[in-house]
């Protein structure tokens, strides 16, 4: 089996991802919808044309993975169609498994698409699209063990943008060509958005190329180096173009954008100059890095591990923050600087758990993965919450007119789905949290996330994502789908403060490795004793969850309090402009009742 038939294939399968992606965000954001939130009729015929391209990316991309097995064991298309091969090598290989399940992906969306109204539900279905496109970057050879965490992100970051950036700009150009009414608003999106558009693709190219390529000089002397040097010129084309030929721009877009996507699949088959690094024992070469140095109180505190996955969300978050803030400010209104102290030490603290010293030693150690654990899951998510980002977002943003929604719309639509008042549901927040602590310590779940990076950002994300869930809950500064009673969030607070204490005891009264012997595998020099560090860690999540968890739980108290006061308050200014009606009502109605019984 060829190469070149293996990136024909790839180039089929980007565009018709392209294709099918461009054609959602159409359907649902760039094209008027009609009353309610209905697709339009011209969002219909892009929804059908998205599902055609959906259903051929899902064969294109399987015929793909049937290949890639074929190179590897040196055999024919024909005789990879065996049963016996295709059952046991398809699976097997990491890039065709990627490959089956983007497949998969995409065959849902293809059918998602013909039993869509809303362009509600056109933009939920983004999100299985963009997890297909994702899933043949994350198992891409590109990412090696020392700049795995760069590759990944920088890769994600790149064709996600270029699969949106391709598929509208294919699409916005064939709606100009057939006068689509209400396409010019997309059209001219797409043209302010272009600078944008290309500098975060060029920025993510070169951090990914960057990954991979061992010396400058490799730019200029490998067929990767020059690859990567064609697609940066094609990226300048585009900006060229916008600036001095815009009445043909759509189409040269399209053109420099195509040909951008053939040179990325050729790149995807091509070796890359910077070689797989090689690591002096069994136990660094499973962590893929060096030992760090023995730890102590400085180099935790003040030790910097960039991920560049979380140093772009606190610095892009911490951006728009502000950024929202001077816009309320810019037009006369007032925003509480306590609320942008606690985003921003919020900020900080989920940029030391994920970028400081505790993340560089979080991998080897228990006690310290225990330290960061306790800061993602409660030190960040209660302070970000106490920043209050929705109800910032919302009073920052200008309602929309006409019947096409804007960012607004959009926030406060999702506040209001079924997903929403699913997951705020305290059930669902505590089932979250218990299933967070036992089911990934308890089972071997957290062995099989440790062995990858992209299993450690998802593990990452579960531990912010579930403190901030909670605490959005509890807190409930920010609007909702749902306003929880005082009681049941006392409750909540009071379950998982027990539910906490017992996880905690159950570590440090453990006698054996926990965890499915992770921190048995990569024990550094410097940790004598497996089990002690383990209670160590028990001891850090005692501490730490009790001690936030009843600060919480004392604010909250005092909340419940100072809302009955308010609401006394209330009912005695009622009771002064009415002259106390409702209850001399009450009166007249007992009075009544006492009449009747005589």
């Amino acid at each position: 089996m060829s190469y070149p038939l293996t990136t024909a294939l790839r180039v089929g399968s980007d565009l018709a991802a392209a294709i099918a992606v461009g054609g959602l965000a159409s359907a649902a954001v760039l094209l008027p919808p009609g009353r309610h939130g209905i697709v339009s009729r011209a969002g219909r015929l892009e929804l059908r044309r998205a599902g055609i391209a959906a259903g051929l990316w899902a064969v294109l991309a399987t015929a793909q993975g049937l290949t890639l097995v074929a190179n590897s064991l040196g055999i024919s298309f024909g005789q990879v169609l065996h049963p016996g091969i295709v059952g046991t090598y398809l699976w097997a290989l990491p890039s065709a498994r990627a490959l089956v399940l983007a497949a998969v992906l995409a065959l849902f969306v293809a059918a998602a698409n013909l039993v869509t109204t809303t362009t509600g539900a056109a933009l939920c279905w983004l999100l299985p699209a963009g997890l297909a496109v994702a899933l043949p970057v994350i198992s891409a050879h590109g990412a090696s063990h020392a700049f795995h965490a760069l590759a990944l992100t920088s890769g994600l970051i790149h064709v996600w943008t270029t699969t949106l950036w391709l598929g509208v700009a294919l699409v916005s150009a064939d709606q100009t060509r057939r006068g689509v009414p209400g396409a010019k608003p997309a059209t001219e999106l797409v043209i302010r958005a272009t600078p944008w558009l290309a500098g975060i693709v060029l920025g993510s190219g070169v951090a990914a190329s960057w990954a991979r390529l061992g010396r400058f000089q490799d730019l200029f002397s490998t067929n990767y180096g020059v690859l990567v040097l064609i697609s940066v010129g094609l990226l300048l084309a585009v900006v060229v173009l916008r600036q001095f030929a815009r009445k043909r721009f759509l189409l040269g877009q399209v053109i420099a954008l195509g040909l951008a996507l053939v040179a990325a699949a050729v790149m995807a088959a091509t070796s890359y100059p910077r070689p797989v690094p090689t690591y002096p024992s069994v136990a660094e070469t499973i962590l893929g890095g060096t030992f760090p140095a023995q730890p102590n109180a400085m180099r935790i505190l003040f030790g910097w591990a960039p991920d560049p996955f979380f140093l772009t969300l606190v610095i892009l978050g911490g951006w728009l923050y502000l950024y929202a803030a001077r816009r309320l400010h810019a037009r006369g209104d007032k925003w509480p600087w306590l609320r942008t102290l606690a985003w921003l030490t919020g900020s900080l603290a989920l940029l030391w758990a994920t970028c400081g010293g505790v993340a560089r030693y979080a991998p080897v150690s228990f006690s310290l993965h225990m330290l960061q654990h306790m800061s993602l899951s409660m030190v960040a998510p209660i302070l970000l919450t106490l920043g209050a980002p929705v109800t910032l977002t919302l009073r920052s943003l200008h309602p929309s007119h006409g019947l096409r929604r804007g960012p607004r719309e959009w926030i406060v639509w999702a506040l209001h789905t079924p997903v929403s008042r699913f997951v705020s549901h305290p059930i669902y927040v505590l089932a979250i949290y218990t299933v967070g602590l036992y089911g990934l310590y308890f089972t071997p779940l957290f062995n099989t996330m440790m062995h990858a990076h992209i299993g450690h950002v998802i593990m990452q994300l579960h531990f912010l994502g579930a403190g901030l869930l909670f605490y959005w809950v509890i807190i409930g500064i920010d609007p909702g789908p749902r306003r929880v009673p005082h009681w049941a969030r006392l409750v909540l607070v009071m379950l998982t403060l027990v539910i906490h204490a017992f996880f905690a005891l159950a570590i440090m009264l453990a006698t054996h490795p926990m965890v499915s012997g992770w921190y048995t595998l990569v024990k550094p020099p410097w940790i004598s004793d497996v089990v002690h560090d383990q209670y160590v860690g028990g001891g850090i999540a005692w501490a730490f969850g009790e001690v936030p968890t009843l600060l919480v739980l004392i604010a909250l108290a005092v909340q419940w309090s100072r809302s009955d006061d308010r609401e006394a308050a209330r009912h005695d200014r009622k009771a002064e402009r009415d002259g106390d009606a409702e209850l001399t009502a009450y009166n007249e109605q007992l009075a009544m009742m006492n009449r009747r019984n005589d």
